[in-house]
């Protein structure tokens, strides 16, 4: 072993024999990486440390790492310390101050302790203790009676606990109680499981008692639920890693923190009261019972009319007691959601921080108050929370698995990898050349027998086998005839066209199909069973059934197929038919070969893309396994905990009552049983309706009910289901990575050109010609492939390709005379074996279109004469004049500003447009007049663009410089055609309407982030559509169960009347017979289209509990459904939500992520760049992106001096804040109903605090001076406001003004004064950090906002001419709230629909027809909808409308936010954790001002040789290497700065940015030795520098200097002899010229 070896600690290790045999062999390159990874990633150390197989760290110092230790059969991943494996706890001295450390007994409980039979035994009863807490029965909280289940229950409760108790003592007696360190009450786990020893003697306690101290003992004793999680080290390391990464979430919570205190604050005050305004039943109220009953009307009232005979109004207008049964109901979230005082206001904010309901309270506030205002208030709130915060948590963790500095990595730790690598290399070049030696003497002779070497990565071991089998016999030559048959391309498509075969039949059933199709469906189901049993015996036979097997795509097809051998077993002993059978389990059964198409899939070379993804999903699953495993975990803990607080506690008597009722009924989301509350439980973590849930448990359990939900969803949603994202997304994104780069991709373009050259020969009659191969070369390769041993195929199969490279054997024999060239020597021979070489290296569709763009640069350029010309729409134009004249005036500016103007008019007029506007008015005309204005402008430019341009040839012409363009031009054509013909056409507005998609085109040239957005938007399209592909068909594989099971079951009787009761109504004889409809359910499993919509409707939707519903009260064809029939399609829904839910949406986030930061490092130019520089120029964008601040000078004016000394004074600061934080404290002091007095008296402080604040502006204004005050905009919009605030206090309890604008007021002047507590943000810099995160991002996801606007908008529009004339639905377009109506109702409705917020009502209203329940009528123009008024039928169109709407908006742009926010967070985190932080930078803008006091953006050169020793130690250059005046001179030759001169006055000068930049440079170079930080390549350069933003000088001009900071001495010594020389001319005396000789050599 090399010194360099020892010196790293390392020593290599061989392989264990069965990883030689999945090892791949990699004979030509010799490297590190390959070993440890793979080809095409990245070697690096911590690659190395996740490989402990290979290596061993032989340290001096204690190092903790990750050993497997194998028990059980199972490797438990657990922290071991080098040298001290015999110890497991660090001992107290002495325990309980009576046994020391060298007790014998002590030593034997410790031994005891440490054996792995006793922790099977505390595992066992940690187990048991949670089967007892699971079988508890607490239905005995109804009736009374306690059943015999619950004493067994108790029974092992009370043994676990004497065990644990015993378990307890052992530990204390072994490691001390708790005043030393590393005694057994000083670590978390112990301490909780002390606890619950404790508590847990409670459950011998009536357990039917209702003393809060026991109902806590009992909650507490479940902690001990926790001890499974510790008991498995694989929970308990996923469970410490969850709790430690709380942490690094402080840069997050913060800053939610201050959101969620801000709105709750803002909306106390404008939503204060408004619950209480209903439609009462009299216009006054009844005073001498004090009250004033609330009409049956579950709205408020206000902005929103109450209905005929009904008087809205509040009975604390009259000082009436409040009736708060009113509110109790789910429409009012049973009075919770509401603003009456601080506490209730952010426990409403808080359910938005997941977007849970959030349109009902909407909805329920805006009918009291403006719908402008409730709308921007509560949109604005979810875009913060559910969107920003919410995401930046995600990425909060997401960041710390990809961000790292490549500068701060040590040069000399490359250099060590750099030596280990040679050392390795060399290692196994001298093995290599033994075993050739080896190898020489023992080969084997033989004309037609052919050995194989398979060499291992060691070469400590090698096999020698056969490649042709010498027996003749049966067996061998039919095994050999198998091979052949399942390696045949033929038998390949046979396969795949069965399983296509197959799918159709299982998918054409649906109900009410005739028996006869049905019967050949069966058929031919029953035939591709035959064949896929067929298929599987000649692969098993040709390859071996272990061999065969070792794949898991071939063990998972394996099991299918044995699953249908297994029913026609069972068909054939129950003797019931085999292939036609009516049995439903039977068909279910028969459903499972469903799952072959996944095989399929991930064997096509056409479903390249999808093949990557099942792979990557898989390979992910695994990879996060325990994750999962501690995900189910905590959802069974928390489904116990809600049983011991709610199970059986409550019963629905009537609407809003609850009480302990066996009568009543539970509600929907309950605890009751196990089953129903693991329901729950996930539900939290899926987010779904949990809200709901709690405000129904508080009604018996308030605080309990609050606590335990607010902590579930804050750990497990908020928290936990990110963590698991985050953990999913990285290890998928770089799955995806490695994966795509190791499949060999399918080229669709050769495959279609071969296609045709087939035909074509085949057309022609001649023999087709292969294209890589000639007769005898195919020939020789067919003998390879039949000289392959099955084991060696099943490896080329893996791979990808069916062909066999030549025995390495001979290549080893050939080259044995000259070993040295063994490497070349196989290179070659690769290289004349195309197919071999096809193998081995394969080249992804990039490399080669990069490729081919080389060769095209490389190439000479084309140069057109000037009197070429090009041929643009039939029209001659000549290139050098009227191109070259148009071209400017296409791409000015001004022509881009005219274009957005055109766009808003456009946009205007789309607004606008309304079907419900009269045709022939005064609006419409006005709005045909605009379509013909802004169609012929729209026409002339496109004209000008393609006279500039042309049209189609040229790499810049119209269509190719921009894919929009041709959008564009059809667009015009077709608005030319309709202005021709008729306006009037239905495809007018829409095709109109998408004009707008210019606004992003102009945006994306000014914004860097919507064109990184729109790049990655297209880049991801064709592997989105493929991904679409693959979730459908995991949608059709699971939504066929449900369809063989349900299908025709979803009926149900409606329209009854009022007197019947459901109970009298068994089947759809008795519904007719009651006179009701027998109707289906429109989202329903009557066909496989309706049942994978039903399941992608409930991936993608919140609150599809009556999705759930519907399913388990199925009771059979014509059978009235019955609720809770088959509750067991609830775990079906729960599997299939974490699979949707979980899995599949994240892999659509995964992939946008992955393609928006490869489009993002390609539009940007960065991929030119490696890591090191790629990090110092974001540094350098930074830079450019600084501006100098503004330090003021003190005023000469004496007042204003003096004001200006005030409000720099430190106490004068400090009493600002004070009032800051008094005031924001005096506005959370408001509630609803309080005593006048003591609102009179918060009114007075809060106008004293305003008046304070108003004091503090005019200081301010009259200290800094007009110019000067305005500059700054935060100064600016903080004036204006606050007049805003001053009109607040003013009319805010005049009851003359309107309600409306006074909420407007008290909006705008509360927020006002919550706004200034940033001032307090900013003086404390450690928290101004934390909110840089979300400044961070906000640019980013405002530029995807924009594009999610103008996409909503477009389609708003096309939703107005589809859905106007709906009739009003109870349950979704109801009329009010939402609607397509109006273009703001219409477009509000959508948002809520991309918030996924039960959507699917909105959807069954849009494409309800009539029905014997539902009447309606076609309506389609203006006219018909005057007679018939609003009683239109929907469409069916609105499938495609909302199904593309969910596709395109929440799968693809809503993923595209999220990819923005993470790439905006991991920038902001590389600037914070860069070699030079942005608050570094921060630092030196700060110094800059010292010198720079108006922020001009220049200093004097005087004054650089200070500031740049100043700005060098900030940077951590050490101090001591500038105090050497020669050191110092060579610092700033090394610089390199130009000298400018000011013209204004003639003075040398240095700019900003190229100070900043350049000791930037330098600092980074002799700080961390790096110096290959910017490219050398010029074009690189250029194409860098243009994304660069220069600071504007303003009026200043500069002029250019040949001088530069290195001749700063020569500089200050020339100046210093011309004073001289002057004074001398003067008259006097500046001494001898013996001294000036002396100066002047000094200076030199």
């Amino acid at each position: 072993m090399s010194e360099t070896l020892k010196r790293l600690g390392i020593n290599l290790e061989y392989f264990p024999r069965e990883m030689e045999n999945e090892a791949v062999e990699q004979l030509t390159s010799l490297r590190m990486e390959h070993i440890l990874q793979g080809e095409n990633l990245k070697f690096n150390w911590n690659n190395l440390l996740q490989r402990p197989e290979l290596i061993e760290l032989n340290t001096e110092k204690e190092v903790p790492y990750l050993k497997y230790v194998k028990r059980n059969s199972q490797f438990q991943q657990e922290l071991v310390f080098d040298g001290e494996e015999d110890q497991e706890w660090i001992y107290a001295q002495t325990s309980l101050y009576i046994f020391s450390q060298k007790s014998l007994f002590r030593k034997n409980i410790i031994a005891v302790l440490k054996q792995k039979h006793f922790d099977y035994l505390r595992l066992l009863f940690a187990i048991l203790n949670m089967v007892a807490y699971c079988i508890f029965d607490y239905h005995f909280r109804v009736d009374g009676h306690y059943p015999n289940i619950n004493r067994v229950s108790v029974g092992i409760e009370i043994l676990c606990n004497i065990f644990f108790g015993f378990e307890m003592a052992l530990q204390i007696i072994a490691q001390g109680l708790l005043l030393e360190k590393g005694t057994y009450l000083r670590n978390g786990w112990n301490f909780v499981n002390f606890i619950a020893f404790l508590t847990g003697w409670s459950i011998l306690y009536d357990n039917s008692s209702k003393q809060e101290f026991l109902k806590f003992c009992r909650a507490t004793r479940l902690l001990r639920c926790g001890r499974v999680i510790y008991d498995i080290p694989v929970l308990r390391n996923q469970m410490n890693a969850f709790v430690g990464s709380f942490p690094k979430l402080g840069a997050i919570i913060i800053p939610l923190l201050f959101v969620m205190f801000f709105y709750a604050i803002v909306g106390l005050h404008v939503f204060q009261g408004i619950t209480e305004y209903r439609c009462r039943e009299t216009p006054q109220p009844d005073f001498k019972k004090q009250e004033w009953v609330a009409a049956e009307i579950d709205n408020l009232c206000g902005n929103w009319k109450c209905p005929e005979g009904t008087y809205c109004g509040s009975p604390a207008e009259y000082g009436i007691p409040r009736d708060w049964n009113e509110g109790k109901t789910e429409t009012f979230n049973f009075g919770y959601a509401r603003f009456d005082d601080i506490f209730y206001s952010i426990l409403v904010i808080l359910t938005y921080l997941n977007v849970t309901g959030w349109s009902g309270t909407v909805f329920f506030y805006w009918k009291a108050v403006s719908t402008y205002l409730t709308g921007f208030f509560f949109v604005t709130l979810i875009f913060l929370l559910a969107y920003v915060l919410s995401n930046l948590l995600l990425a909060t963790f997401y960041e710390s698995f990809m961000v790292q500095s490549s500068i701060k990595q040590n040069k000399k730790a490359k250099q060590e990898e750099e030596q280990l690598e040679n050392e390795i290399q060399k290692k196994r070049q001298q093995q290599m050349v033994e075993r050739l030696a080896v190898m020489g003497e023992t080969q084997i002779i033989g004309s037609k027998s052919r050995l194989q070497t398979k060499v291992s990565m060691y070469f400590n071991q090698e096999e020698l086998q056969n490649t042709e089998e010498r027996e003749k016999g049966a067996y061998k030559r039919s095994q050999r005839i198998s091979v052949q048959i399942s390696k045949s391309i033929y038998f390949i498509m046979f396969n795949c066209l069965f399983i296509a075969l197959d799918t159709i039949a299982l998918c054409m059933d649906y109900h009410g199909i005739p028996y006869d199709d049905w019967k050949s469906l069966q058929i031919i189901d029953f035939i591709c069973m035959i064949y896929f049993f067929l298929e599987l015996c000649i692969n098993v036979w040709g390859k071996g059934f272990k061999l065969y097997l070792k794949k898991h795509i071939n063990l998972f097809d394996t099991l299918v197929i044995m699953s249908q051998i297994a029913l026609c077993f069972y068909c054939f002993i129950q003797r019931q038919p085999i292939i036609v059978n009516t049995d439903i389990n039977i068909q279910l059964w028969k459903s499972i070969k469903i799952l072959k198409i996944l095989k399929l899939l991930y064997s096509a070379k056409i479903f390249h893309t999808i093949s990557v993804l099942i792979r990557c999903l898989v390979e992910t699953c695994i990879r996060i396994r325990f994750m999962i495993y501690l995900f189910l975990t905590l959802g069974l803990i928390i489904s116990i905990f809600g049983r011991e607080l709610f199970g059986q506690k409550i019963k629905f008597i009537g609407e809003g009552d609850a009480m302990y009722d066996p009568k009543g009924e539970s509600p929907k989301i309950n605890y009751d049983t196990l089953g129903s509350a693991l329901t729950a439980a996930f539900n939290i973590f899926y987010n779904e309706e949990w809200h709901v849930s709690m405000f129904e448990y508080t009604k018996v359990e308030q605080i309990s009910s609050l606590m335990f939900y607010i902590i579930a969803i804050l750990l497990g949603q908020v928290f936990f289901v990110r963590l698991l994202m985050a953990v999913f997304l990285n290890e998928f994104c770089q799955c995806l990575n490695r994966v795509d780069q190791q499949l060999k991709p399918f080229h669709q373009n050769k495959q279609v050109q071969d296609l045709f050259m087939t035909i074509s020969q085949i057309f022609k009659k001649k023999p087709i010609k292969s294209q890589g191969l000639d007769n005898s070369d195919k020939k020789e390769n067919n003998k390879l492939i039949d000289s392959q041993s099955p084991k060696q195929q099943e490896q080329d199969e893996q791979i990808g390709f069916p062909v066999k490279k030549q025995s390495l054997l001979q290549k080893f024999n050939s080259a044995e005379q000259n070993p040295e060239n063994i490497f070349q020597k196989i290179k070659q021979d690769d290289n004349e074996n195309m197919i071999f070489e096809q193998r081995n290296q394969i080249q992804s569709p990039e490399n080669e279109n990069e490729k081919f763009n080389s060769e095209q640069e490389k190439s000479p350029p084309i140069v057109f004469d000037q009197k070429d010309v090009t041929k643009s729409m039939r029209l001659k134009i000549e290139r050098t004049s009227l191109q070259s004249k148009l071209l400017p005036i296409v791409d000015s500016f001004i022509m881009k500003a005219f274009v957005f103007l055109l766009n808003i008019g456009t946009a205007i007029r789309v607004a606008l447009e309304n079907p419900l506007e009269d045709p022939h008015s005064y609006q419409s005309s006005i709005m045909e007049i605009l379509f013909i204005i802004l169609t012929t402008l729209y026409a002339i430019i496109t004209l000008i663009g393609i006279l500039a341009r042309g049209f189609y040839s040229g790499d810049d012409s119209f269509i190719k410089h921009n894919p929009v363009n041709l959008l564009l031009f059809l667009i015009s054509v077709f608005e030319i055609i309709t202005l021709i013909f008729s306006i009037d056409h239905p495809l007018a507005s829409l095709v109109n309407s998408l004009r707008l998609v210019q606004f992003i085109q102009v945006a994306s040239e000014f914004n860097s982030d919507i064109r990184y957005a729109i790049v990655s938007l297209i880049n991801s399209f064709r592997k989105m559509i493929q991904l679409v592909l693959f979730c459908f068909f995991v949608l059709l594989a699971y939504g066929l169960f449900p369809m063989k099971l349900l299908k025709g079951q979803l009926y149900y009787c409606t329209a009854l009347d009022e007197s019947i009761t459901m109970e009298k109504i068994e089947n759809k004889f008795d519904c007719f017979d009651y006179g009701g409809c027998w109707v289906n359910q429109i989202l329903n499993y009557d066909n496989i289209f309706s049942s994978v919509l039903l399941l992608f409707v409930t991936t993608t939707t919140e609150n599809w509990l009556p999705l759930l519903k519907y399913t388990w009260s199925a009771n059979g064809i014509d059978q009235q459904p019955k609720e809770y029939n088959n509750l067991w399609w609830s775990a079906y829904y729960q599997i299939y939500f974490f699979i949707g839910f979980v899995l599949m949406l994240n892999m659509f986030i995964g992939l946008i992520v992955n393609t928006y930061d490869e489009s993002k490092l390609k539009a940007s130019n960065l991929h030119l760049l490696d890591d090191t520089q790629r990090e110092f120029f974001l540094i350098k964008r930074q830079i450019y992106l600084m501006k100098p601040l503004v330090k003021g000078y003190e005023p000469a004016n004496q007042l204003r001096l003096f004001f200006f000394k005030i409000i720099k004074n430190k106490i004068f600061k400090q009493a600002s804040i004070l009032v800051i934080i008094f005031n924001i404290f005096i506005l959370c002091l408001y509630y609803h109903r309080q005593d006048k007095n003591f609102r009179d008296a918060l009114d007075i402080i809060n106008i004293i605090c305003v008046v304070i604040f108003g004091y503090e502006i005019l200081l301010r204004f009259i200290a800094r001076g007009f110019e000067s005050y305005f500059k700054d905009f935060s100064n600016t919009t903080d004036l204006v406001l606050y007049w805003f605030c001053i009109a607040n206090l003013i009319i805010r309890n005049d009851e003359t003004v309107d309600f409306q604008a006074r909420k407007y007021l008290q909006g705008i002047g509360v927020a006002y004064q919550l706004l200034r507590g940033y001032r307090i943000i900013k003086r404390f810099n450690p928290i101004e950090k934390l909110f840089q995160s979300i400044f961070s991002v906000i640019p980013s996801a405002f530029a995807m906002l924009i594009i999610m606007f103008i996409f909503v908008y477009i389609y708003t529009s096309l939703g107005m001419d589809m859905f106007a004339y709906l009739r009003p639905q109870s349950d979704g377009v109801n009329g009010f709230d939402m609607h397509f109506k109006k273009f703001t109702s219409g477009m509000f409705t959508l948002i809520k629909v991309a918030s996924a917020e039960q959507w699917w009502n909105v959807l069954i209203n849009c494409v309800k027809t009539k029905r014997p329940d539902f009447h309606c009528i076609e309506i389609n123009t203006y006219e018909e909808f005057l007679q018939y008024g609003y009683n239109g039928c929907g469409t069916g169109y609105a499938y495609i409308y909302y199904i593309f709407f969910h596709l395109v908006f929440s799968l693809m742009l809503l993923n595209v936010f999220i990819a923005s926010v993470l790439g905006a967070y991991a920038e902001h985190v590389k600037s914070a954790e860069s070699a030079i932080s942005k608050y570094q930078l921060n630092d030196v803008i700060r110094l800059w001002s010292s010198y720079d006091r108006k922020g001009v953006g220049f200093i004097d050169y005087k004054f650089f040789w200070k500031l740049s020793s100043e700005i060098a130690i900030i940077f951590g250059v050490n101090q001591s290497d500038l105090l050497d005046q020669n050191n110092k001179k060579n610092f700033l030759k090394v610089l390199n700065i130009p000298i400018f001169e000011n013209t204004a006055d003639n003075k040398l000068c240095y700019k900003f940015h190229d100070v900043i930049q350049s000791l930037t440079k330098i600092s980074v170079t002799l700080k961390y030795g790096v110096s290959n930080l910017e490219p050398t390549d010029p074009e690189i350069i250029e194409k860098l520098e243009k994304q660069l933003h220069k600071h504007d000088y303003g009026k200043i001009s500069f002029r250019t200097t040949p001088f530069s900071s290195g001749d700063m001495s020569s500089i200050i010594w020339i100046q210093k002899k011309v004073r001289m020389l002057r004074k001398r001319l003067k008259g006097e005396k500046i001494g001898e010229i013996g001294d000036l000789n002396k100066v002047i050599k000094e200076n030199k």
